[in-house]
């Protein structure tokens, strides 16, 4: 799907936020050899930011709307 498609390609562009959004453990930090992600940005920043990659352009014109007038209804 789209939203979709517009997930991959943000977490592609944005590696160190998908790291500390989806999996960044320090199990998965030490077998991938490296320090485990920190950042003083607040998760809720991210979300902000990858709900605006996927819905700020929908196709839907009841989700372009809700996203539009209450963003936070479609972040997390």
């Amino acid at each position: 799907s789209a939203c979709t498609s517009q997930l991959i390609a943000w977490c592609k562009a944005n590696n160190d936020a998908h790291i500390k959004l989806f999996s960044d453990s320090v199990k998965d930090a030490k077998e991938q050899g490296r320090k485990k992600k920190q950042s003083g940005t607040p998760k809720e920043t991210y979300y902000s930011q990858l709900a605006n990659a996927i819905f700020s352009n929908d196709e839907d014109p009841e989700v372009w709307l809700l996203f539009q007038t209450k963003p936070g209804a479609l972040i997390k």
